[in-house]
């Protein structure tokens, strides 16, 4: 989407941190303490690595019309649940023609399409967010929790569907806090097989370097909603209870990218919290190769009424520039086998 010299106005001004967004971040922190039943929605979550097919399942589900979710349309208000319905209502362009997203990955999208939004709660909840040269995972305490909830409800309540289907992929970091907290969601968490998934993210990596570099708006729109996983703003996970080995490799490199993986999957596979009944780990060329997949998956989040067709592709195009490490690719494709075992089938 083009923006207008008005959009880059609105969107610094109701996204960056200023006084502005202080105030409507506090009004949402301070409401939520009036609020009940706030551990009670029914929501579902999508998480994993970009890359790994959350954006083709978040439609997939989203396309069955019984989940709300945050959209383009809402942009850039999301910080004010109530004026972002409001301008989305009233004028919102529900006309804006279909196109391909940035990706070049064949996914169409409009104002109407759901987004990974839900990060700038996240963004303004941490003063230090943009210092950090990394995400890492952190418990939450309750406050920040009822505060999100609080958050996410209020779009739920302007809408007919009280269920979001909510798909953030930075939000694999903060699961073992968010999975007890919505102890009545719903967790999707995804993965892909190593190589096609390294090399993907190492595909966008440079796509989006070429992108920001013609705009650097692109680059600022992105780090103001969060979205870091490749491009020049691009910052890796890391995970405490373990140490990270990418920093020493190049971005522009296979096994950076191969190296991310294997510490967000290994992280992932030693959690204790990924056993809970509120979460199932899909393997993507699974759900590409059986329809049966999709269909668990929606009986699990209680999903009566879908489309049951097989309309999840693997990417038969990935050309991997370079050899990976050997080592690297043994240890990921080990990972790869015990999270299959877990996943659904």
């Amino acid at each position: 989407m083009g923006y207008s010299q008005l959009d880059k106005i609105l969107h610094r001004q109701f996204l960056e941190r200023n006084g502005l967004t202080k105030f409507l971040f506090d009004r949402l922190k301070q409401k939520s303490k009036y609020a009940n039943n706030l551990r009670e929605s029914s929501h579902v979550f999508i998480t994993g690595l970009a890359r790994s097919g959350t954006t083709a399942l978040l439609n997939k589900i989203y396309s069955s019309g019984k989940f709300s979710s945050l959209i383009y349309k809402y942009m850039p208000f999301i910080l004010s649940p109530k004026l972002a319905y409001l301008y989305s209502k009233y004028f919102g362009n529900s006309n804006y023609n279909n196109h391909e997203r940035m990706h070049k990955d064949g996914i169409k999208i409009s104002l109407n399409s759901p987004e990974c939004l839900d990060e700038i709660f996240w963004i303004h909840h941490d003063i230090n967010y943009n210092s950090h040269d990394a995400l890492c995972n952190e418990n939450i305490n309750r406050a920040t929790l009822d505060q999100y909830s609080f958050f996410l409800n209020s779009y739920s309540n302007f809408n007919k569907n009280n269920r979001l289907v909510i798909k953030n992929n930075n939000n694999h970091v903060r699961l073992e806090s968010l999975s007890y907290y919505f102890e009545n969601s719903y967790f999707l968490v995804i993965f892909r097989k190593p190589i096609s998934h390294a090399t993907s993210l190492l595909n966008q990596h440079q796509n989006f370097i070429k992108i920001q570099t013609e705009d650097p708006f692109i680059l600022e729109y992105m780090n103001l909603i969060g979205h870091m996983e490749f491009g020049l703003g691009s910052r890796p996970f890391r995970y405490k209870e373990q140490e990270s080995f990418i920093e020493n490799q190049s971005k522009n490199g296979i096994d950076y990218w191969l190296s991310q993986w294997i510490e967000t999957h290994n992280w992932l596979l030693n959690r204790e919290f990924i056993y809970r009944k509120n979460i199932k780990i899909i393997c993507y060329e699974n759900l590409c190769a059986d329809k049966v997949i999709y269909k668990d998956i929606c009986k699990f989040i209680r999903l009566t009424k879908y489309n049951s067709g097989l309309s999840f592709k693997e990417s038969k195009n990935l050309k991997i520039k370079s050899n990976p490490n050997k080592d690297l690719l043994e240890k990921a494709n080990s990972i790869y086998a015990q999270l299959k075992d877990l996943s659904l089938k």
